[in-house]
């Protein structure tokens, strides 16, 4: 079926925080947090879909994922390149518990911010503490240690 401006398109958030959209035509729409890899999904005109893209880095950056490949590729947005974007909360809780060399394929994203962002949130939710893995997760983020573990002691 082709793609035209009324035709609904899912849109999915695989990320552990909620997010929110308010479209210039007064819409309002609220995806809940991932969890347990069950997402929050919500159809959407193509034509929100398109404002949305050209208004905001909400795909661009991965907040957001179109479950439609063709909308995808009419948006420009590669199939690999979100990818990169969409990490679960369980896949980068794997990832922070598997060894160094795990979390280095890090190094692959570090353009991308909000998904460092969030992965130093997990590892402060989880209190990582290994020497190496918290050298190389703040180098990669910018975030001193310090902060990571104070974070780790609040809790």
């Amino acid at each position: 079926m082709a793609l035209d401006n009324k035709s609904l398109v899912k849109i999915v958030n695989k990320r552990s925080t909620g997010y929110t959209v308010s479209l210039p035509s007064g819409e309002y729409y609220e995806w809940l947090p991932a969890t347990n890899d069950i997402y929050d999904e919500q159809e959407l005109e193509f034509k929100q879909v398109q404002i949305l893209h050209m208004r905001s880095s909400t795909f661009k950056e991965g907040y957001l994922f179109i479950d439609n490949e063709e909308a995808r590729k009419r948006l420009g947005l590669e199939k690999e390149e979100i990818k990169i974007f969409t990490m679960s909360r369980e896949e980068i809780e794997k990832m922070l518990k598997g060894n160094l060399t795990s979390i280095k394929k890090l190094d692959n994203y570090k353009e991308n911010k909000s998904l460092i962002s969030e992965v130093i949130n997990v590892a402060k939710e989880l209190g990582i503490d290994n020497h190496n893995k918290l050298n190389y997760l703040s180098e990669l983020s910018g975030v001193p240690v310090e902060i990571i573990t104070q974070s780790n002691e609040k809790e």
